[in-house]
């Protein structure tokens, strides 16, 4: 099995892409890293998992991060860095929507993996796209602002609950539970942690109790904020079309 990975770089994303040489591709997939994380450090691993199975894998480096790195990520204190999370998440989706439409013409879809952060940017892609099969965020929420009201993992919240008191109204607007009409894909497999207290889980199921239909499905895991070799098997049977249970 030969496998190439190339670094390049279009309309000033930067992203990674891993092709097997060695077999036809099964489709064009996307692998997104989490908060702080890189093309590299965050999403290499699962990449490398998919261009086995055949899969034509892109990671992007989300919006101030990786290669494009900038603050408040070099510097700011860690309540300042979450709130630029507003501004990251529908960027990244709108770069891969960019980087779709300007490289990869060959290929009427593709299919979207989202770590965590990622996650939360591939509930917002579906949103502002229509070329999504098949969707798996992964230990994610749709609920943007309800999870960053929840978030408990910082000692001092009063900078981001000042931003989310002056900002309430626009973070609505595009947060992806405002949006369940917008949503389009063929299939979304959710995946999260019964015992994540990082992005809290109930968020996923409180979304799959209210909206469950056929293209729907959602897991529990007995984990934390992590993917886990039984989350990973998982999103390999999926990405496959095989039935995950």
């Amino acid at each position: 099995m030969k496998i190439s990975v190339y670094t390049k770089e279009y309309n000033g994303i930067p992203y990674l892409e891993y092709i097997n040489e060695s077999a036809p591709s099964k489709g064009l997939l996307f692998v997104q890293h989490g908060y702080t994380s890189s093309k590299e450090e965050g999403a290499e691993w699962l990449a490398m998992k998919f261009v086995r199975e055949e899969f034509h894998v892109v990671c992007v480096d989300a919006y101030k991060h990786g290669a494009r790195i900038e603050e408040p990520f070099l510097t700011k204190p860690e309540n300042e860095k979450v709130i630029s999370l507003f501004e990251i998440v529908p960027q990244t989706a709108k770069d891969i929507i960019t980087l779709f439409e300007g490289k990869f013409t060959t290929y009427n879809h593709f299919d979207y993996i989202g770590i965590s952060m990622g996650g939360m940017i591939g509930f917002m892609l579906v949103t502002f796209t229509d070329k999504v099969s098949k969707v798996a965020p992964v230990i994610g929420a749709p609920y943007h602002l309800d999870c960053m009201k929840e978030l408990n993992w910082f000692d001092d919240r009063s900078f981001l609950d000042k931003f989310i008191v002056d900002n309430e109204d626009e973070i609505k607007m595009i947060d992806p539970i405002n949006n369940v009409d917008k949503m389009k894909y063929d299939k979304m497999f959710i995946l999260y942690g019964i015992h994540d207290t990082v992005v809290p889980g109930h968020f996923n199921q409180r979304f799959y109790d209210e909206y469950k239909h056929d293209n729907l499905t959602l897991k529990a895991y007995d984990a934390g904020h992590e993917t886990t070799d039984e989350m990973q098997a998982d999103l390999i049977r999926f990405m496959n079309s095989e039935m995950v249970e």
